[in-house]
């Protein structure tokens, strides 16, 4: 029984909650090949850029008080110009400062989704992965139903009965996505939690709740973080088409889909009143998938061990 333990004792302190020793060289690997992808970097570029973009808006914006209810009718759908660079809308006002605050409402939208998806998500997962209660296993067959109906009537759906409004929206699709973190994060438990140094653990008598944060989470967050980064293209893809069909933030807020979906009706005559909306949501929505892709690529043990 003694050398049982002691066999425990060893494989719970090489294991413990940091990576084995061979898992730092790997990484750091991983990344070298992460930096010498052009795509990754071109990717990486463009996601700064659209963050400080974000970040800057205020100051960066030529017309900043045309972000809110002010109108100039006399000067509607002027062509791109010096004092205005992306022209007007259909409205008057400056549309390279509502594209710019547009960039920042979508940057938004997709942090609080992500965010509230991640929180959600992974301790139903990881509990339901870890833990043979009732209600987590409840809540995983719940994200089942969830995931067996398309994302984008459920969001219709939530959106529709919520009401308009950008929290409305965040809540509409979180309410959408969580059920991916879900299974995503009770698979990768499930795995995680056949290996020797969390049966020690077990052994020696650890409560649940210490493996889990201590041995259980270290190994799961990578996958969970690519995830993440992969969710902020698609999360900005579905916020802006919810938004051109009329779901998004009420007038005058500037949100990418909305704008677009305005354009319509002046899109053969004004052309950048679609265009440039358009191509911000197109760049915003590839330098993150970009971006996911490249981490996957990188940090999958799976693609470094086929590769």
């Amino acid at each position: 029984m003694a050398a049982q333990m002691g066999v425990a004792r060893v494989n719970l302190n090489e294991a413990g909650s940091s990576p084995s020793p061979a898992a730092p060289p790997r990484r750091k690997r991983a990344l070298r090949a992460f930096l010498r992808t052009k795509v990754a970097v071109a990717g990486v570029t463009v996601a700064i850029v659209m963050t400080l973009v974000a970040l800057l808006a205020p100051i960066l914006a030529t017309h900043p008080a045309d972000v809110g209810p002010r109108t100039h009718p006399e000067i509607r759908l002027l062509p791109p110009s010096g004092a205005h660079w992306f022209g007007t809308d259909e409205l008057g006002r400056d549309l390279y400062s509502r594209v710019l605050f547009g960039i920042r409402a979508s940057m938004i939208i997709a942090v609080a989704t992500v965010s509230v998806t991640f929180a959600i998500g992974v301790p139903v997962g990881v509990t339901a992965g870890f833990s043979s209660d009732w209600w987590p296993e409840v809540l995983m067959r719940l994200a089942d139903v969830f995931l067996s109906i398309p994302s984008i009537v459920l969001a219709i759906l939530f959106a529709t009965l919520i009401g308009k409004g950008m929290l409305n929206l965040v809540i509409a699709i979180a309410l959408v996505w969580w059920p991916v973190y879900a299974r995503l994060a009770h698979g990768i438990t499930l795995t995680t939690s056949q290996y020797e140094y969390v049966t020690a653990a077990r052994a020696l008598g650890a409560r649940p709740a210490r493996i889990m944060a201590r041995h259980v989470l270290p190994n799961i967050l990578s996958p969970l973080l690519i995830q993440v980064s992969l969710d902020f293209g698609r999360v900005i893809l579905f916020a802006a088409g919810l938004a051109f069909i009329g779901l998004g933030p009420p007038v005058p807020v500037p949100e990418l889909g909305t704008m677009v979906e305005s354009s319509r009706r002046y899109a053969l005559q004004a052309w950048w009143t679609a265009v440039f909306p358009g191509a911000a949501i197109f760049f915003l929505a590839l330098a993150f998938n970009i971006l996911g892709d490249s981490l996957r690529d990188a940090f999958d043990p799976r693609v470094e061990r086929n590769g």
